[in-house]
C-alpha cells in the first residue's frame, strides 16, 4: 500500500500554526487552541461555549489526557481560554477568548517587528573592537 493511499483513509488533519507557541506556551496548547478555534461558530450553544469530551479531543488532535490538561492550564493562565461546568451530569465547556487571543498576538507581532528592525539597524552601527595580539613568529607564549 502506498503512503498517500493510507493517508487518504487515516482521517482529517489538524490545522496547527507553530508560531502560536509564542502566545500559548507549548505545542500542545497551540494544537488544543487551534482545534477549539476550528469548532468556534459550529457549536450548538447559543452563548458560544464548545462542548467536547476528552475522548473527542484526543481523537481529533492526538493529545493525551495529560497533554490536554497541561494545554488547558497554560491557556487558562494566559487568559486565552475560559472553562465552565454545566448540566447534569456535569459537562466541561470551553470558550476561546477571541479578544485576548488577538491582543496577545498583536503584542507578539509588535515585539517581533521591533526585534527585526533592531537586527537590521545593528548592521549599520559601528562597533568597537578590542585589539588582538598577533603572533608574528607563530610561537605561542609560555
Amino acid at each position: 500500500m502506498k503512503l498517500t493511499d493510507f493517508l487518504d483513509g487515516i482521517g482529517r488533519p489538524v490545522a496547527y500554526y507553530p508560531s502560536l507557541v509564542k502566545i500559548t506556551g507549548s505545542v500542545g496548547a497551540g494544537i488544543f487552541l487551534c482545534q477549539l478555534l476550528y469548532w468556534k461558530g459550529k457549536e450548538a450553544d447559543p452563548e458560544g461555549w464548545i462542548f467536547k469530551t476528552q475522548g473527542e479531543i484526543s481523537e481529533e488532535t492526538g493529545l493525551t489526557r495529560s497533554e490536554q490538561e497541561t494545554a488547558r492550564k497554560l491557556l487558562r493562565e494566559r487568559g486565552l481560554l475560559e472553562e465552565k461546568r454545566a448540566g447534569i451530569p456535569a459537562r466541561l465547556y470551553f470558550n476561546p477568548c477571541i479578544d485576548k487571543i488577538n491582543d496577545s498576538w498583536s503584542k507578539v507581532s509588535e515585539e517581533a517587528k521591533k526585534t527585526l528592525k533592531n537586527q537590521q539597524n545593528a548592521g549599520n552601527l559601528q562597533t568597537s573592537m578590542r585589539e588582538t595580539r598577533i603572533l608574528e613568529c607563530g610561537k605561542p607564549a609560555d
